[in-house]
């Protein structure tokens, strides 16, 4: 007796569709299945759990970053101020130094002052002698 098949339209006998269509479609173990689903939602579960537990982490040390940051920055204003005063100090004390090192030439004089020239006066360009 030979049918068609209703899903591929193959003339085949009865025995043979049954025989093409259990070896086609292994059977399914359910409960294997079942533990398997199990066992990677515990996964999940738990790798969920452990970003979680990372976020948080990452959170506080973010805080960290930024108060060890805020430090940094109080600490070079910090050093640079006291780095401005020991310069300072140290061109203060250059200063006396070169002032206790300094010495006087005594022998030294200064050039003389010129004296100012007498004035002629404007009448017949003499020193104010009439001889008229």
């Amino acid at each position: 007796m030979s049918t068609t098949c209703p899903v591929c339209r193959i003339k085949t006998n009865l025995n043979e569709m049954l025989k093409l269509f259990f070896e086609e479609t292994p059977m399914v173990d359910v409960p294997k299945l079942i533990k398997e689903n199990h066992k990677l939602t515990s996964n999940l579960e738990d790798k969920e759990a452990e970003i979680e537990s990372l976020k948080f982490e990452n959170d506080i040390l973010q805080k960290q970053l930024e108060e060890l940051k805020a430090e940094k920055e109080e600490h070079e204003k910090s050093f640079k101020r006291e780095r401005r005063a020991s310069k300072r100090t140290m061109k203060e004390e250059e200063k006396e130094k070169d002032l206790l090192n300094c010495t006087i030439d005594l022998t030294y004089s200064p050039p003389p002052t010129p004296q100012p020239l007498k004035k002629r006066s404007k009448r017949n360009g003499s020193n104010g002698d009439d001889a008229n």
